[in-house]
């Protein structure tokens, strides 16, 4: 809802508390928001990655009249953080101001699909019906350190640490394992001017680096 809010506030050029709510103002809006962050909480995600949105093209009809797609909201929210977009090839809204919402607010990283054990797999229809292919969202859920237990080939990150509380450590650990680490283990050191610090060593998928940095550099 915040983004929603910053994004109709951008676009017609008043505070965020000053905007109105035009899309999100509507119930099934909130029912898509309210039930996605349910999902989230239900389904407890290590990481959520999604390819480069498809938005569609051609015109939109919204309370100010006639406008081109992607709607004017759901541009600013996709640029808000820099996403990847594309066309995606149909003359209609594929995404609108609430999806990138949702999409914005959950969404870890973008890319390509991951290379891992595919655990579930689920289906949303949309009503609209699309002349090449199907008006479906579909969330898959992997488990990426089972498949990459028996793989060849593991990339080691380690991070020098003096002044970190030791209490910590063992939250870090679980936050690397939950994100896909092999292993992580922790050994003590002597640091510059004879300090103790700690040796933090993940063992980590190819390819799955960047998940642990940033856990690295948010919890330790």
């Amino acid at each position: 809802f915040g983004r929603l809010a910053r994004a109709e506030g951008r676009v017609h050029g008043v505070a965020a508390d000053e905007g109105h709510f035009h899309e999100v103002g509507a119930i099934d809006s909130i029912v898509d928001i309210v039930g996605a962050a349910v999902a989230l909480e239900y389904f407890s995600p290590a990481r959520i990655t999604c390819r480069p949105v498809p938005l569609g093209h051609g015109t939109v009809r919204c309370a100010h009249g006639v406008f081109p797609v992607p709607a004017p909201a759901a541009v600013q929210i996709f640029a808000e953080i820099g996403a990847p977009v594309e066309d995606g090839g149909v003359a209609m809204e594929l995404c609108t101001p609430t999806g990138a919402a949702i999409v914005a607010s959950a969404v870890d990283a973008f890319g390509p699909m991951p290379a891992a054990l595919l655990r579930a797999v689920g289906y949303g229809a949309g009503d609209s019906q699309l002349a090449d292919r199907a008006n479906v969202l579909r969330v898959m859920v992997f488990d990426v350190a089972a498949a990459d237990a028996a793989a060849d080939g593991a990339v080691v990150l380690e991070a020098n640490i003096d002044d970190m509380p030791p209490e910590w450590s063992s939250y870090v650990l679980e936050r690397l394992f939950a994100a896909g680490a092999r292993d992580v283990w922790f050994t003590p050191i002597i640091m510059k001017k004879g300090r103790p610090g700690l040796q933090i060593s993940v063992l980590a998928v190819p390819g799955g680096e960047s998940a642990m940095w940033e856990i690295l550099a948010a919890e330790s």
